[in-house]
């Protein structure tokens, strides 16, 4: 093929093309909206208005290749299932930062805890001054055992730390 051979032939097609369209054009029933006006084709959806000029398409059908790799997906998706051993994946996506932050969590909630007990502890500390001023009696004493307690348990806890 020459250069000056492919135009030649593309113009031919061309015309073919635009003589078949023509011909097309003119052989359409009187029903049916003009080739200029647009078609609507619908593949899921009956419209209710009857007067709408539509075309009804048949819904889409994988070819045989497509069928064949879809039965072949299916076929090893049914054995990794059916097989423990390649159903290997993680249940949550997210395990390996739960394993990562698992040491800074335990950190963390030691000093929440901590910070809780500090704030426990001066609560119980304001209140037992003012029981004391207040009433010499039963509830102050009440209440500097459970400030007592709290130390102990405190203490307690920096053993088992410094033991770990």
């Amino acid at each position: 093929q020459t250069m000056a051979e492919d135009p030649e032939a593309r113009r031919k097609r061309l015309r073919a093309l635009r003589e078949d369209a023509e011909r097309a054009g003119a052989a359409a029933p009187a029903g049916e909206p003009a080739p200029s006006e647009p078609v609507v084709r619908f593949r899921n959806y009956t419209p209710r208005d009857e007067n709408l000029p539509h075309e009804k398409v048949a819904p889409a059908r994988p070819d045989k290749e497509e069928q064949d790799r879809l039965a072949t997906v299916s076929r090893v998706t049914k054995s990794a299932v059916a097989e423990p051993l390649l159903n290997l994946a993680p249940k949550k996506p997210n395990w390996d930062l739960k394993r990562d932050i698992e040491k800074d969590m335990a950190k963390l909630d030691r000093q929440t805890e901590l910070a809780i007990i500090e704030i426990l502890r001066r609560k119980v500390a304001a209140e037992g001054e003012g029981s004391v001023a207040a009433n010499a009696g039963d509830r102050a004493g009440g209440a500097l055992d459970l400030a007592v307690a709290v130390r102990q348990q405190e203490r307690a806890d920096e053993l088992v730390d410094d033991d770990a």
